[in-house]
């Protein structure tokens, strides 16, 4: 069921119908399963959290990506998981709880949720779901989206500083989103450079050096080489041209 809620459906509207659908089978299947985990034992209960785990990291995308109906959606259905998520002892539960559950879903939609979903970035295994959901965000059309979300990612980001390790988890985190769908001709492309110029401009990412961070090698070499950072930047209005592999072939998962 959490395969639904990949990302990397097809835009527009027929993508998020599926996803939202696939959210409210979760949130009416999940807590059905999620007791026999306390019994179970042994491999069959860690699969069953494995299970609810990977289900709970995709709508935890969905609470941040681009669309406030969506995000409203996410929050929903994290509300009714977390209980018996918690419960069970899935991991993390409890961090996430303490940022969705109790907050007014209109919170969600109309980004006030934002930096409480963004300072859980500082646990490593919510970091990757979290960054594709904020790279979408910042790399959309909806100005007030993009400053929003690209705001709560500098804050958490920066919160990080001093802490040598967090600060290179983060940066890895970023790469294997950017290795998954920044080379593939998706529309992921645009965003991914988006995000990595906010994050080398403005957050402690940006003293991550070569070899220690291949995140700085990998990342910053093709940002520095479409001159961005250089003399303020991004180009002017805020926007980079596509890259030279965007739009040059259909992502495998469309």
């Amino acid at each position: 069921m959490h395969r639904s809620l990949l990302p990397l459906l097809r835009s527009g509207d027929v993508g998020s119908w599926v996803r939202e659908a696939g959210m409210e089978g979760l949130a009416a299947l999940l807590p059905l399963l999620l007791p026999a985990a306390a019994s179970a034992g042994g491999a069959p209960q860690a699969a069953l959290l494995a299970q609810a785990t990977r289900a709970l990291l995709a709508v935890l995308r969905q609470a941040v990506e681009r669309i406030a109906r969506m995000r409203e959606a996410a929050a929903a259905c994290l509300q009714r998981l977390l209980p018996s998520a918690a419960a069970a002892g899935v991991p993390l539960a409890a961090e996430l709880s303490a940022a969705v559950s109790g907050r007014p879903l209109e919170d969600f939609a109309s980004l006030d949720a934002l930096p409480a979903l963004g300072a859980l970035l500082a646990h490593h295994p919510l970091q990757e779901p979290l960054l594709e959901g904020l790279v979408f965000s910042i790399g959309g059309l909806d100005n007030q989206v993009a400053t929003s979300a690209g705001n709560a990612l500098a804050d958490a980001a920066t919160g990080l500083e001093g802490d040598a390790a967090a600060v290179e988890a983060l940066g890895g985190a970023l790469l294997a989103v950017w290795r998954r769908h920044g080379g593939r001709g998706g529309r992921m492309a645009t965003p991914l450079l988006l995000t990595a110029d906010l994050l080398l401009s403005r957050t402690p990412l940006r003293d991550l050096q070569p070899p220690a961070s291949t995140f700085q090698e990998e990342v910053g070499g093709e940002r520095g080489a479409r001159g961005w950072g250089q003399a303020g930047g991004l180009p002017a209005g805020g926007r980079p041209p596509p890259p030279a592999w965007h739009g040059a072939a259909t992502p495998p998962c469309c």
